[in-house]
């Protein structure tokens, strides 16, 4: 998945540094980030070729190097804004991968300028990754729990279309976790909703921060419980069908944790019941 970087590391760790000389700069304009893509793969600009007009806030560091944000759009010379997506097929992983950690701080940022409780301006903490209001109001990133549960029914998956957005492929039955729900809890309703299926065996498989909803993605695998007919929800999917193992094809990237259950089932590792 796209967080899978070895042998390098991602520390989000709140120790802020003085920018040096190979200090990387995080620029986004709304969905698109300054870098540049050649055939090496992608590369982010040091805060030193950029124009920087503001402070530079402290995101995390790769290895042995910082990042930063800059929050207002800036240029530097030979690189171009290039659309967020480009994020889930770009090379080097680790440069993805912190691109769009960054992408996250940087909606953060842009959408809590003012605090919700009084107005007032927001400012950063000094201690930690957060926002403070002078009303004593703080605020720290978003992250919405999402299930993702690949549906069994023996040597079948459950799989599923999208009813909107640009997604088009084949997926799982996906939603947020709602107030006062368990993850578990949240699978089993989002299923019965969108498909009119009961499960039944839950079992965890493996997490994914997913920067594009501001989300921590939770996999499942569960088993078919009783009738297998499907009702589509036709406000979520377009479609839903009992795909059998061998009509379905190993996916050639490795970003998604979707992808990941589906490569699993795929090759017989899921977990049993």
């Amino acid at each position: 998945m796209l967080q899978d970087i070895l042998p390098h590391r991602l520390d989000i760790s709140f120790s802020p540094a003085a920018p040096g000389p190979e200090s990387r700069a995080l620029v986004f304009d709304g969905e698109k980030l300054l870098a540049a893509q050649t055939g090496g793969g992608m590369t982010l600009p040091r805060l030193a070729d950029c124009a920087v007009a503001e402070r530079p806030l402290f995101a995390f560091r790769l290895d042995e190097t910082d990042f930063f944000l800059l929050l207002s759009p800036t240029a530097a010379a030979g690189f171009s804004m290039l659309p967020v997506s480009v994020l889930r097929r770009a090379a080097p992983k680790e440069t993805a991968f912190a691109a769009l950690t960054g992408y996250q701080l940087y909606k953060w940022y842009r959408d809590n300028r003012f605090c919700g409780r009084c107005g007032g301006p927001l400012a950063p903490a000094r201690s930690e990754r957060a926002l403070r209001c002078g009303c004593g109001n703080i605020v720290y990133p978003r992250i919405n729990p999402v299930v993702i549960v690949g549906v069994t029914n023996g040597e079948k998956l459950l799989m599923t279309r999208y009813a909107a957005g640009a997604y088009r492929n084949w997926a799982l039955v996906a939603g947020f976790v709602e107030v006062g729900e368990t993850p578990e809890d949240a699978a089993r309703r989002e299923v019965f909703e969108e498909t009119g299926l009961r499960i039944h065996s839950l079992r965890y498989v493996a997490a994914q921060p997913w920067a594009f909803s501001d989300s921590l993605l939770l996999g499942f695998f569960a088993a078919l419980d009783g009738p297998d007919a499907i009702t589509v929800q036709e406000s979520e999917l377009s479609e839903a069908a009992w795909i059998p193992r061998g009509e379905i094809a190993l996916r050639a990237e490795d970003f998604s944790l979707t992808g990941e259950l589906i490569d699993r089932f795929v090759r017989g590792e899921e977990p049993k019941e």
